[in-house]
């Protein structure tokens, strides 16, 4: 049944993706942040550009974008969140690299971090372009 003038999205929209133009300007955010640049002002809300970085595990470098073309309180404001999610994420991952460790190390293997860890390790803080979700070793 079509929408009446006014009525706005139907359920379905709720399930819709995030559009190709949202798409593209996240790219254009992660490229800004990749040459450490200003983005171009997005024409899709920057919330939802947000979101959807987020849901890509890359809201970190979206945000560290987006905060460059924001007053300085904005611009803390704005990555407040993500930096504490990143940090609870390493947290929880370098629990699960000792536990990995523990029980390898019990086996007799020698575990080696490898990828996003491996930087959290040796650079002291979270890998600054993707959320980790698992340790590679």
């Amino acid at each position: 049944m079509p929408e009446a003038a006014g009525d706005g999205p139907g359920p379905e929209a709720a399930h819709a993706g995030p559009g190709a133009v949202a798409v593209e300007e996240t790219v254009g955010l992660l490229r800004a942040w990749a040459r450490d640049e200003a983005p171009a002002m997005p024409r899709t809300p920057l919330l939802r550009l947000l979101d959807f970085a987020r849901t890509q595990k890359v809201a970190w470098a979206a945000c560290e974008a987006a905060a460059r073309t924001a007053p300085p309180a904005a611009a803390r404001l704005l990555l407040a969140p993500p930096r504490r999610a990143a940090e609870a994420a390493v947290a929880a991952r370098f629990g699960d690299l000792r536990l990995a460790a523990a029980h390898l190390g019990a086996a007799g293997i020698a575990p080696v971090a490898l990828k996003g860890i491996a930087f959290s390790a040796r650079e002291g803080r979270p890998v600054p372009w993707r959320q980790m979700t698992d340790v590679d070793v």
